[in-house]
């Protein structure tokens, strides 16, 4: 299991437009958080910052992509990608948007809001659930800026 990070850790999301400026000197942080997505293929150029990186830092992984509250349930395929990145760079922990993104197959790349319902409560706590343990680590959610409320909504935020 990988080490935990400190309950009061810095840390800085890692994004391309930081890599030039990334190395001399290091910056005094306990840890980098990437976007998993960023990551999933075997592209030379993201893995080599993300190896450079990942010498000198903890890595954690923030997902845009998990689709928790789709029509369907998350994809193994998917899962088992992230869950490859997160043994790769030994990720302490995985996050990801408590939000849909895709239906029927088709990703909108758009983190879609869902009414606040206690059956989507039940259903994201057991996907949650389903996520972690193929992960094999701690998976925590992230919730949504929200700009509107939906009718549907019988309970807040």
């Amino acid at each position: 299991m990988p080490r935990p990070l400190a309950r009061d850790a810095l840390g800085l999301g890692l994004r391309t437009r930081h890599y030039r400026e990334l190395h001399e000197p290091w910056p005094e942080l306990q840890y980098f958080e990437i976007i998993s997505e960023n990551f999933l293929s075997d592209a030379e150029g993201p893995r080599y910052h993300l190896d450079r990186v990942r010498e000198r830092y903890p890595i954690v992984l923030h997902g845009v992509g998990l689709n928790l509250l789709g029509s369907e349930p998350p994809s193994n395929h998917y899962l088992d990608r992230v869950a490859a990145l997160a043994e790769l760079v030994d990720a302490p922990f995985v996050t990801d948007h408590l939000c849909w993104t895709g239906s029927h197959g088709l990703s909108h790349h758009d983190l879609l809001p869902v009414p606040y319902l206690p059956e989507l409560v039940e259903l994201a706590a057991e996907r949650a659930r389903q996520v972690q343990q193929h992960l094999g680590r701690p998976f925590g959610l992230e919730n949504l800026s929200s700009y509107v409320e939906f009718a549907a909504s019988s309970m807040t935020e």
